[in-house]
């Protein structure tokens, strides 16, 4: 996780995506925050993680932006499994 700088090579592709979402009916239509995400994941080469059927849609629609990694919840915490950073999912382990 970091924070990010909103670069004015971020927001022509953020308008861009919010755009395509709001005239094509395939995909759901996004918010500023998730097209943030996927425009710095767009730009930066680097891992979406959202469950948003927005992104989700145009990802899979949008040829642009097929190469945009995108990640699950799921596929999230299967990760951390593989790398010993969880062990479960069950255990009533207190981590605050």
């Amino acid at each position: 996780m970091v924070i990010y700088p909103l670069r004015s090579e971020i927001v022509i592709v953020v308008r861009k995506v919010v755009e395509i979402s709001a005239r094509d009916p395939r995909v759901p239509t996004l918010d500023p925050p998730e097209a943030c995400a996927l425009a710095i994941a767009y730009s930066e080469s680097c891992i979406c993680l959202t469950e948003n059927k927005g992104v989700l849609r145009l990802v899979e629609y949008y040829d642009e932006f097929r190469k945009v990694e995108i990640w699950r919840s799921l596929k999230l915490l299967k990760h951390f499994y593989r790398k010993g950073l969880i062990e479960d999912l069950e255990s009533s382990k207190n981590y605050s």
